[in-house]
């Protein structure tokens, strides 16, 4: 998990977007929810709004930010649970599963063997290694 984070922020070249998601983080809440009003953010910043709308793109193409509804005239986002948490651990590992499930589908894979199907019997030469075994 933090292995792709410290990737994505790697990816971070530019001062402009490390500014924009330091002050998108600064709007953190729980859930890792974000409302943003990216004109406030502009002035907050000294920056022009179409440098902060375009940092934004950024961050959600490199995968550190997930896009929302719009809430009003502002725009919310889900900051990646893969990049941290601000909530409870169990809602966390759920966020985890449902990015997992988002990405997998994305990418059209249906499972762990890609178009196979499940075989509902064990297979007889294999044992688990919680079971008794024979001695």
């Amino acid at each position: 998990m933090a292995t792709q984070a410290a990737k994505a922020l790697k990816q971070v070249t530019r001062v402009e977007d490390f500014r924009v998601l330091m002050a998108l983080l600064e709007r953190l809440d729980f859930e890792n929810l974000i409302t943003a009003n990216q004109a406030d953010i502009a002035r907050e910043l000294e920056m022009d709004r179409s440098q902060v709308n375009r940092a934004i793109k950024r961050l959600v193409e490199m995968g550190a930010l997930l896009e929302g509804p719009r809430v009003g005239i502002s725009r919310s986002y889900r900051l990646s649970p893969n990049f941290g948490w601000k909530g409870s651990a169990r809602n966390h590992v759920i966020a985890l599963d449902q990015e997992r499930k988002r990405r997998m589908a994305a990418a059209g894979i249906t499972g762990i063997v890609q178009g196979g199907e499940p075989n509902p019997e064990r297979d007889p030469n294999t044992l688990d290694m919680f079971e008794d075994q024979p001695r």
